[in-house]
């Protein structure tokens, strides 16, 4: 037992250990720099196919959302053009009970308004009316 602590318990040469210590300092340095490198790629290639996914997915979700919107006002706008497609003469009474009915099947419009196109020559005896 005496002979193997004195073998591996000797002092070192400085100048051994500096030869046998570089290839290890070299291949650590060299595979810590190369494991770096390697992390910033990959971060930056998932980063990238992340953002592609994101964008993606925020598209269709925006398309789907596009329709739906579209599907419910375009229905309800041609549903008001019909109504005054198919009347002489709409009043506000009117109007009022044909929107009542079209905002009870859905909350993506906010509220119709009556805005009425009045000639010039119309407008004091229509402002007094109203």
């Amino acid at each position: 037992m005496k002979s193997f602590t004195r073998f591996f318990l000797r002092p070192v040469p400085a100048a051994l250990l500096t030869r046998r210590a570089w290839p290890i300092v070299l291949i650590f340095i060299t595979g810590t720099a190369l494991s770096i490198v390697v992390f910033f790629l990959v971060h930056s290639l998932e980063t990238e196919r992340e953002i592609k996914d994101f964008e993606q997915i925020a598209i269709e979700r925006i398309g789907h959302l596009e329709n739906s919107l579209e599907e419910a006002v375009v229905d309800k706008v041609h549903s008001i053009r019909a109504l005054f497609a198919a009347s002489n003469f709409v009043d506000r009474k009117e109007f009022k009970v044909f929107v009542s009915h079209l905002d009870q099947h859905g909350t993506t419009i906010q509220a119709f308004e009556w805005i009425p196109r009045v000639p010039e020559s119309s407008r004091a005896a229509y402002e007094k009316a109203a």
